[in-house]
């Protein structure tokens, strides 16, 4: 479902996530849901093998693993990814991700 913003903070959006995973070897792919000023939604895919290097936002951020297996670092702590896991990053917080196998995780960030 493609919808402009106007119509999501009118009518709603839904999307099923699983359906729209793409996996590019040796790529991510990344797909905004729902963006808007103090919000934003995207679905990141990562093929297995690849990795988001250390970094810290700005914003509150939340991923929620749907498929694959993969590792975050989150400041001091390592969190084993796997679909149903949650992570809080609170901003400044330095992280890091790496994909085991092709994972894909909704990327939530409030601003």
């Amino acid at each position: 479902m493609e919808a402009n913003k106007e119509v999501i903070q009118r009518e709603g959006y839904f999307a099923n996530l699983l359906r729209m995973q793409k996996f590019n070897q040796d790529d991510i792919y990344t797909k905004a849901l729902v963006k808007f000023d103090s919000f934003s939604s995207t679905l990141i895919c990562l093929t297995g093998g690849s990795a988001i290097a250390k970094h810290t936002s700005s914003a509150n951020a939340c991923i929620q693993v749907i498929s694959g297996t993969g590792a975050c670092r989150l400041g001091s702590q390592d969190i084993v990814l796997e679909p149903g896991v949650f992570v809080f990053i609170p901003p400044s917080v330095e992280h890091s991700l790496a994909a085991d196998t092709d994972l894909s995780f909704l990327l939530c960030l409030a601003h």
